[in-house]
C-alpha cells in the first residue's frame, strides 16, 4: 500500500487491519514507533491493527505499507512513513492470523473517528 500526501482531520493513531470475510479487530501482534526531529521516539504496541503512533497532529504522510503473506492464513506487516513538515518518521511492524484468506485491508485510526481529508492510498497485489 502506497500512501501520497495522507492526512487526518484528528490526533489519532493509525491503524491498517485486513481481514477474511470481515475486518479483524483483534489478535494483531506488532508495535509501531515514531521518530520525531530533536529525538523524541514514542514506542507502541497494537493488539487492533497493525499501528504507527501518528498522534501529534495533523500532517501529511508518505511511504509504504507492505503486507506479506507468511503460511497458510498468517500475514506480516511492515511499514515506513515519513511526515516532512514536521520531520517524522513512523514505522509499524507485526503479524496477525486470519480465519481464512486475506480478502480485503483498511486503514483506519483507533476510534474509527477521525476522517483521511487528504492525499491518495495505491493498492498493489500479486
Amino acid at each position: 500500500m502506497m500512501l501520497n500526501g495522507v492526512s487526518t482531520s484528528g490526533t489519532s493513531n493509525w491503524l491498517w487491519q485486513l481481514g477474511s470475510g470481515s475486518l479483524t479487530t483483534s489478535g494483531y501482534i506488532g508495535c509501531g514507533s515514531r521518530a520525531a526531529n530533536g529525538g523524541v521516539v514514542v514506542n507502541g504496541s497494537f493488539t487492533a491493527g497493525f499501528g504507527i503512533p501518528f498522534d501529534t497532529g495533523a500532517a501529511v504522510a508518505y511511504g509504504n505499507i507492505v503486507f506479506c503473506l507468511i503460511s497458510s492464513n498468517t500475514w506480516s506487516c511492515t511499514g515506513m512513513l515519513g511526515r516532512a513538515a514536521d520531520t517524522t518518521i513512523g514505522s509499524t511492524y507485526g503479524v496477525i492470523a486470519l480465519g481464512g484468506a486475506c480478502d480485503r485491508v483498511a486503514i483506519t485510526t483507533i476510534g474509527g473517528t477521525d476522517t483521511f481529508d487528504a492525499g491518495s492510498v495505491n493498492i498493489l497485489y500479486e
